[in-house]
């Protein structure tokens, strides 16, 4: 097309004549509109700025800029082909980010053999896009042994990951909550976070809501670190009543546990490898195994706390009408504790019995049988090692750990004679008694 219209000298077009000439003019096969006024629409290389305002926004800015917003290790020369090194376009990405700063990774190989080091001193995030290392199915999750985080998703799952952790060591994942309208409705449960799982008939595989593996190959030293794989912190400073872990089932079925299947609130399993040569009354340190460990302290010094039920077991509120309603066995201790190198059943190894501890109480401490607590079985070395029942301040039954041995003569009578019998079959005193 003609940079001018081909019209007569003097002829005056009409307006759409006008109009048909300048949409013609638009045709990027004419020489003027291709490489002068206009942008080529196919291949050219811009110059300027290319001016934008985004729908709904009210500031205009250039294409360049909004390209700048997030860092493409492709803008670094990155290939991702899984065979070219791209260890220094990934250096200079990292160097060209900020503190606290986000790379952005294509979908494609990764082959970094040399950690990015360069740019800010603390962790940046790496958004990857399902890359594995070289052209393999490997999904990379780590930078080298950078302390950077990693964000990908491969193969149906999110990946977060960390290699490496600086001393004294921030969340990786951390979420902020709080609840501040007052009112509300009683029993309303606000998670903070929340998983649902549904588990449809037929199904095999075990779903588990949460599952943390914890890795430990750190040594004891002086009581730390202390490994723990899930813990909760409660910091009460008002009045309401308050969880540190709480599991709550509802079972649904109208059916007996035989039909409908069992209910576990929870389950705990300790895999161990040797003895447990720690166990004892003094020793509940460094080395000892055990299923559960309740410590009540106070929160400062010079002040008074007390834990009043270290171990609470109730029937629950509401319901109470219910013809069944409450535990069949409060305690069911049904399995054998064999040390595997002595065949000797027993929480202890150095036991030579054939039988352990289902329950061991120190000395001085009660088994109660009333809220009062003036009703109870303690076994005591006060004044002679007994096992005794005590009603108040009085002992109403002893079973010392000698037996009494009774002397003297039972002066023909019948009736003590058979008391006698009848205590020493019950092995409560020996007779050393005469006719």
């Amino acid at each position: 097309m003609a940079n001018s219209p081909a019209w007569a000298a003097g002829y005056v077009p009409s307006a759409a004549e006008w109009n048909r000439w300048w949409s013609q003019k638009l045709d990027i096969t004419d020489p003027i509109v291709a490489g002068g006024l206009y942008l080529p629409l196919a291949g050219g290389t811009m110059t300027g700025n290319l001016m934008l305002t985004a729908s709904g926004g009210t500031t205009s800015r250039s294409a360049q800029a909004r390209a700048a917003d997030f860092l493409n290790v492709k803008e670094f020369g990155a290939a991702l082909d899984g065979t070219t090194i791209d260890s220094v376009a990934m250096d200079a990405a990292r160097a060209a980010t900020k503190a606290n700063g986000t790379i952005k990774v294509p979908a494609g190989g990764w082959n970094v053999p040399a950690t990015p080091i360069s740019g800010p001193a603390s962790a940046v995030l790496w958004q990857l896009n399902g890359n594995c290392f070289g052209t393999g199915t490997t999904p990379v999750i780590s930078i080298g042994t950078s302390q950077d985080f990693v964000e990908t998703f491969f193969s149906g799952t999110k990946f977060f990951g960390k290699i490496h952790n600086p001393i004294n060591a921030h969340p990786g994942v951390r979420l902020d909550y709080t609840l501040d309208t007052i009112g509300g409705s009683s029993g309303w449960v606000a998670p903070a976070f929340q998983v649902n799982t549904t588990v449809k008939d037929g199904v095999v595989d075990s779903p588990w809501g949460i599952m943390s593996n914890m890795t430990v190959n750190a040594s004891f030293n002086n009581f730390w670190p202390q490994p723990v794989a899930i813990g909760a912190n409660v910091y009460k400073r008002a009045s309401a009543q308050s969880w540190g872990l709480g599991i709550y089932i509802d079972d649904f079925q109208s059916v007996s546990s035989a039909t409908g299947g069992g209910i576990n609130g929870m389950e705990m399993g300790i895999k161990c490898n040797g003895l447990d040569d720690a166990v004892g009354a003094t020793n509940t340190g460094y080395g000892s195994r055990r299923f559960f460990d309740l410590i009540a302290s106070t929160h400062g010094t010079g002040t008074t706390g007390e834990v009043g039920n270290g171990v609470l077991i109730r029937s629950a509120e509401g319901d109470l009408a219910s013809v069944h309603h409450g535990f069949h066995t409060l305690h069911n201790i049904t399995s054998s504790f064999t040390c595997e190198s002595t065949g000797v059943v027993g929480f202890d190894s150095s036991l030579a019995t054939l039988s352990g501890p289902a329950i061991r109480i120190a000395a001085g401490q009660s088994l109660s049988f009333r809220a009062t607590d003036d009703a109870y079985l303690q076994y005591t070395t006060t004044g002679g090692a007994r096992l005794r029942y005590m009603v108040g301040a009085i002992e109403r039954l002893s079973l010392p750990d000698t037996k009494p041995s009774v002397t003297g003569s039972r002066g023909g009578n019948a009736a003590l004679a058979t008391l006698i019998t009848a205590l020493v079959a019950a092995n409560l005193i020996t007779d050393a008694s005469t006719a």
